[in-house]
């Protein structure tokens, strides 16, 4: 992680180079997301869960990796991680039915029925 000081805030190149920094990160993240959503169709699990990670590691600000994590997670059958990731997303995106049920089904493929 890059230190800021007050002098750096100050600097127009520093400010430049701090935008191109992360968009160079959330084009990496972007990258990744396709790279995990290409091998989740290609039920290459494990593979789309280590792209999603990369892909939050770049651009740990999209709520959206979180619900892809969570669908690689549960592929895998990592239910408790699943529900981890599901939860993340649905306390920023509480309006995604389709979370609240893939959650419910996490919970009950783990044996938590009344959750579910």
């Amino acid at each position: 992680m890059i230190k800021i000081s007050p002098v750096m805030t100050n600097n127009i190149h520093f400010k430049r180079q701090l935008l191109n920094t992360n968009f160079v990160s959330i084009a990496a993240a972007s990258s990744f997301v396709e790279k995990g959503n290409k091998a989740l169709n290609e039920n290459r699990f494990s593979d789309a869960l280590n792209d999603y990670k990369q892909a939050l590691a770049n651009n740990p600000d999209d709520i959206n990796i979180y619900k892809k994590l969570g669908k690689a997670y549960q592929n895998l059958k990592d239910y408790p991680s699943a529900e981890e990731h599901y939860k993340t997303y649905l306390a920023q995106k509480p309006e995604d039915d389709e979370i609240w049920i893939d959650l419910g089904e996490v919970q009950r493929q783990s044996g938590r029925y009344n959750n579910a």
